[in-house]
């Protein structure tokens, strides 16, 4: 579906991904990125004793952590709706192409 997904608007995605992530650490102070950050670290520590009990639960407990604590991150949204955005036009425009004349 993607194979003709435009390198510039692939560029322009990315620019704006990184200043929102640059703007989130400058004006929330990293509010939400340093959590993030230790979940992962107690994450990787769960993991590594997932073969115990404590580690599963530690594991399943900051997997689920870090998967909203990453959903909070301006960024990541961006990148879900321009995603989401890129997703609809190219459907858009295959469901234009595929229109048959009636006979």
């Amino acid at each position: 579906m993607f194979r003709r997904f435009r390198t510039d608007a692939f560029n322009w995605i990315m620019i704006i991904g990184v200043i929102l992530l640059i703007a989130e650490i400058i004006f929330s102070f990293g509010s939400t990125i340093i959590p993030t950050l230790l979940f992962i670290v107690l994450l990787f520590i769960g993991w590594k004793n997932f073969h115990k009990l404590w580690g599963k639960i530690l594991f399943w407990f900051f997997f689920l952590c870090t998967v909203i604590s990453v959903l909070n991150i301006w960024a990541v949204r961006f990148f879900i709706v321009a995603v989401l955005v890129l997703f609809v036009f190219e459907l858009k425009f295959n469901l234009s192409d595929s229109k048959t004349p009636d006979v």
